[in-house]
């Protein structure tokens, strides 16, 4: 007695899954069980009764398939394990919620973080997502001359840090463009970007306000210079290293000012 949340017939075999998890029972405790119909025995698929916490079960051409919390895992009519698909390359690991082959061989599936993904091998993953900013943060915004800034921020409500290095988004012509630490390693040591100007003559050109590491010039999508205590006449706190910047403003004159 349980919660089963999936079920698939291959072969001359029905494939079930109880989902302890569902039952409230803990992750990676799921059981993966089958039933011959022509033996008429109840079965444990090997490898499975434990350790797992499965998603969806599907079908096709001969092959079922799982998707399994850390990737997809197919097997044949006789319930062999032909192995797991759990990695698109470059390290971006698998977290599927749902999966469907496809007739050339490929599968498509939905991915928890990345979004919808078709997989033609198991090391080889291509990612489907609508265009969009870095993340949902966003403390605060400019636009000039048909461009947008968001940045994400920020501070608490204390004015402390709260160390978001989530990066920076450009909107402009109904198209997003992204500056974020896995394409721009600078972004990575730049914290909490809570402000941003752009220049009123370039708006390619644009200025960032780190709570806490200065100053940031961008130009066409790439950081080219960072302003703070060591190299300017900004000043840091007198007891530990940290240069916060919480406002931007070009004057008439196009001086900036913060």
């Amino acid at each position: 007695v349980g919660i089963y949340n999936c079920i698939a017939l291959i072969g001359s075999k029905m494939v079930v899954n109880l989902s302890r998890y569902q039952m409230s029972q803990g992750f990676n405790l799921d059981e993966v069980y089958y039933f011959d119909f022509s033996t008429s025995t109840w079965d444990t698929l090997p490898g499975w009764y434990g350790g797992h916490s499965v998603k969806k079960f599907s079908v096709l051409n001969d092959r079922l398939w799982i998707a399994d919390w850390f990737g997809l895992v197919q097997f044949d009519t006789n319930l062999t394990d032909l192995g797991p698909w759990y990695t698109m390359g470059n390290n971006v690991f698998l977290f599927p919620n749902d999966l469907l082959p496809d007739t050339d061989g490929s599968i498509w599936y939905a991915d928890d973080f990345v979004g919808l993904v078709r997989m033609t091998a198991p090391y080889l993953g291509t990612v489907y997502r609508p265009n969009g900013p870095v993340s949902t943060s966003a403390a605060l915004m400019d636009f000039e001359n048909g461009r947008l800034c968001v940045v994400p921020g920020g501070h608490n409500d204390a004015w402390g840090n709260i160390y978001n290095d989530e990066g920076i988004s450009f909107y402009q012509n109904s198209y997003w463009e992204v500056i974020k630490k896995s394409t721009v390693p600078a972004i990575d040591t730049l914290i909490d970007i809570n402000f941003c100007k752009i220049d009123p003559a370039d708006n390619t050109h644009v200025w960032l306000g780190s709570w806490g590491k200065g100053l940031v010039e961008v130009r066409n999508n790439a950081v080219v210079n960072v302003i703070n205590q060591y190299n300017s006449i900004l000043e840091s706190k007198v007891e530990y290293t940290w240069c916060g910047i919480g406002g931007i403003d070009y004057d008439k004159d196009g001086n900036l000012w913060m």
